[in-house]
């Protein structure tokens, strides 16, 4: 019966100890909260990608060639195994009707690979019967007529039936990159096989029936090494497979210049000196110069458009959470354990009491025990709700608009979870457990009496006697109070400066992260355009582009350039060849790494960017290799390593290439330089171009800066989050910690009165030591935030993409702003509490 009565007493020190039992609380689960939220994001995030990739059975890899697929290529690539094949139809169109660029895929039912969704209407019936990319729908309703005038089709004119999602595109906005245009693409239609007239197939999807079930995750280490072990047998098999298919090239034009030339020679007889003959001349001859090693180009799934930036997405969050809601949990954990530890020590003399009257310890730990007990468990089973079923979605809810997963599940994962409560119970029941060890070891008559004050010493200040007699009574009184109470100060201090430097570090993701494009072409690249030429254009001094770049009005300044798209180790990246590096330094500003001196390209060897020696662990001095897109192995020498934020590049002189490549690699691009352009400007420079007949591809870089600041508004989200519950947990940890110095002074603070001093001192008593302990812990964390922005970004760097650390003004004054403000209220509940202390608490001193 006494030990009910005793353990129930715990209820009325909650009671009596309201504000302490719930700050104890909400640390605890705001901490919860956070930890086990964003921990649970990136695995759910995984887990939907996984579950759509299997469900629609989306292809590990497209393989597209210049030289079309036969069923013999699909024969050879089903001797890899498990490896499902599909050959299909795909191809570029520009639709005049609304200047758009769309891409041309054959359709059949019951397709094994690459399963389309159907959001609205029916697929197509009949050969006369299009579906096409639900984003189209404004351009062409249902039941609208579509018109493809295409020579590789049978027919031109379809009805729309149906708007379907395409596994390939999982972005709902971003749809990738073309030759045709302005190089972006703006939808997608399916037509039924039927209609297509190409004797060879120009797209090979494959999917590997062991990878998916192994139910390996497709987004693990494990599955890009499996994959890469099959590419690699895969590149085999083509290799191998380029003579045979050269042959059956040669041999079907062989046929069609025999027919050729049968006609040709009954134009001579009837029309010796005919334009139709002269013509007929000229097909003859470019016939016989299309005598090409054919090329194949391999695509994973990755490189389709949108898997890269959610997979991303889901690792930056990832590397967030092992970062930013583990040093916010350490602050809650570490102000909780403050708060238990002040708890146990208020109350020793009423354990020195229990075991004056004969209460063995165990029994009078079962009620701190229980206390701690009560406040994890609220706070943990509260955490982990909100964690894993209301801070996801909002997450979500943002992500909805973005891509066309048709949901997001929330799963309860186990080891943030066992992570979150383990570190609570540290917090509670580690603090109680630790400090009821120190406290059960002494004797009753030890406990009975008041614990004693720290020794009274001279400070620095003091030895500084000039210094010291200019100060007034008071403020010679909050100076000692500062350093004679250090624990308190330090706590104070680390508290203020961990959730200012929280705040701080919100900001600096959300500016870092959102602004990556805008840095990149502002502080490493310095144009504005990209003409891609066409295949084969031989460029001179008087070529129709050149012509066309020199009339356009908008265009400042332009560089020819050889670009090539290749694969490092499996790593995208752009190789630029230059003539003049004079002339490179207008366009590109290659910063040594860790420094800010310019880097020069060298005339033997080549510079790379940061992500590839990083990601690659390249160094300067040593050799890579790839492969070019005529397939053959080149290797250049690394000379140096420059700053880059956004994709990766390889830079040299275009005569090095030469010799490591022994052929003569001619500009085939123009990198342009114009002013400030509307969209209307930028449609007729594109129009202006285009019409030299020489050009494949102009593309803006603001469409690119869109693009990427679009795909990495979907963290913009989490950093909200970070930045509100920092400042709750800013608000938590000054009223905490100002209630624990009132509790620790309470019989000073009531003798103040005794003697005389109005309650307004009394409360610059605790507001004086208050404000100089949240000025400095403000100060300290603007440099906490700045460091733990930069760890951060560091961290959450891919291989494509280097954040760059950018810290807003406005980051820095908001929380310096809301943490004064917060102290504001703090000291305003402070100086209430004052105004209720009675001053008889000053006599009950047991001495």
């Amino acid at each position: 019966m006494k030990k009910h009565t005793y353990l129930m007493t715990t209820l009325r020190d909650i009671h009596q100890g309201l504000g302490r039992f719930f700050a104890i609380v909400v640390i605890v689960f705001l901490g919860v909260l956070l930890f086990v939220g964003i921990k649970s994001i990136g695995p759910n995030l995984e887990t939907t990608i996984n579950s759509y990739i299997d469900t629609q059975k989306v292809s590990d890899l497209q393989v597209v060639t210049t030289a079309g697929f036969t069923k013999k290529d699909q024969q050879l690539v089903q001797q890899i195994k498990s490896a499902q094949v599909q050959l299909g139809y795909s191809w570029p169109y520009h639709e005049r009707q609304h200047n758009q660029n769309l891409q041309v895929y054959s359709y059949k039912a019951n397709s094994p690979q690459n399963k389309l969704t159907l959001i609205k209407g029916t697929f197509p019936k009949t050969k006369k019967e299009v579906v096409i990319d639900e984003t189209l729908s404004k351009n062409h309703p249902l039941n609208s007529t579509l018109i493809i005038n295409s020579q590789r089709l049978k027919q031109h004119s379809y009805r729309v039936v149906g708007y379907v999602q395409s596994p390939i595109y999982i972005d709902q906005k971003e749809r990738g990159r073309t030759n045709l245009g302005d190089g972006n693409l703006s939808g997608y239609i399916y037509l039924p096989q039927k209609n297509f007239t190409d004797t060879a197939y120009s797209i090979m999807y494959i999917r590997f029936a062991d990878l998916a079930s192994m139910k390996i995750k497709p987004t693990s280490a494990q599955y890009q090494h499996l994959l890469h072990h099959k590419e690699h047998q895969l590149k085999t098999i083509l290799q191998k497979r380029k003579r045979s298919r050269l042959q059956e090239i040669k041999n079907q034009i062989q046929r069609q210049l025999l027919q050729q030339q049968k006609q040709l020679d009954l134009l001579r007889q009837q029309r010796p000196n005919s334009s139709q003959l002269l013509t007929a001349q000229h097909q003859l001859q470019e016939s016989n110069q299309q005598l090409i090693t054919p090329n194949y180009f391999i695509n994973e799934r990755q490189d389709n458009p949108g898997f890269s930036s959610f997979t991303s997405l889901s690792h930056r969050i990832d590397t967030i959470g092992n970062i930013f809601p583990v040093f916010f949990f350490l602050i809650g954990i570490l102000i909780t354990f403050t708060t238990i530890t002040r708890m146990v020590e208020e109350n020793r003399q009423e354990i020195g009491i229990l075991k004056a009257i004969g209460y063995r310890n165990y029994e009078i730990a079962q009620k701190y025990l229980l206390y701690a007990f009560l406040t994890v468990f609220i706070a943990t089973v509260v955490g982990i709700l909100a964690g894993t079923k209301l801070l996801p979605p909002i997450v979500y809810q943002i992500l909805s608009s973005t891509y066309i997963f048709p949901s997001y599940p929330t799963h309860f994962w186990i080891t943030p979870i066992l992570e979150a409560i383990i570190a609570a119970l540290i917090a509670t029941l580690g603090a109680t457990t630790y400090i009821l060890i120190i406290d059960l070891q002494q004797k009753p008559v030890t406990l009975l009496l008041p614990p004693t004050p720290p020794t009274g010493k001279r400070i620095f200040l003091e030895r500084m006697t000039k210094v010291w007699h200019q100060f007034s009574f008071n403020q010679k009184r909050i100076y000692r109070n500062l350093f004679r109470y250090k624990a308190r100060m330090i706590l104070t201090i680390v508290g203020v400066a961990g959730c200012t430097g929280l705040m701080v570090a919100g900001f600096g993701l959300r500016d870092s992260v959102g602004k990556v494009a805008p840095t990149q072409f502002r502080q490493v690249e310095h144009y504005q355009v990209i003409v891609t030429l066409k295949p084969q254009t031989k460029l001179t001094l008087t070529s129709p582009i050149r012509d066309a770049m020199s009339t356009e009005m908008h265009i400042k300044d332009q560089m020819p350039v050889y670009l090539q798209s290749i694969q490092v180790r499996h790593q995208p990246v752009t190789l630029y060849a230059v003539g003049q590096r004079q002339q490179l330094d207008k366009y590109f500003t290659l910063l040594k790494i860790g420094s800010q001196s310019r880097m020069q390209i060298p005339n033997q060897g080549a510079l790379i960017t940061q992500g590839l020696a990083r990601n690659q662990k390249i160094k300067s001095g040593q050799i890579i290799t790839f492969r070019n897109n005529n397939g053959q192995k080149v290797s250049l020498k690394i000379a140096g390593i420059v700053k880059n934020y956004l994709g990766n590049n390889i830079f040299v002189k275009q005569k090095y290439l030469n010799q490591q490549t022994h052929q003569k690699c001619q500009p085939n691009a123009f990198l342009l330089k114009t002013a400030s352009l509307t969209s209307k400007q930028r449609k007729q420079v594109i129009q202006h171009l285009q019409a030299s007949g020489q050009v494949m591809t102009t593309t803006f870089v603001q469409a690119q800066i869109k693009q990427q600041t679009a795909g990495n508004t979907n963290l913009q989200p989490i950093v909200l989050i970070f930045i509100v519950l920092s400042g709750i947990l800013a608000f938590v940890v000054l009223f905490n910690l100002t209630n624990i110095n009132i509790s620790e002074r309470q019989r000073e603070l009531a003798t103040m009165k005794v003697l005389g001093f109005y309650n307004r001192e009394v409360t610059m008593t605790i507001a004086e030591e208050n404000i100089i302990f949240t000025i400095v812990g403000i100060i300290l964390g603007l440099g906490v935030g700045h460091i733990l922005t930069q760890f951060i970004v560091t961290m959450a760097s891919s291989s494509e993409v280097t954040f760059p650390l950018l810290i807003p003004l406005s980051g820095y004054l908001f929380a310096i702003i809301m943490t004064l403000i917060f102290l504001v209220i703090v000291l305003v509940m402070t100086h209430k509490k004052l105004q209720a202390l009675s001053m008889i608490t000053a006599l009950k001193a047991n001495e």
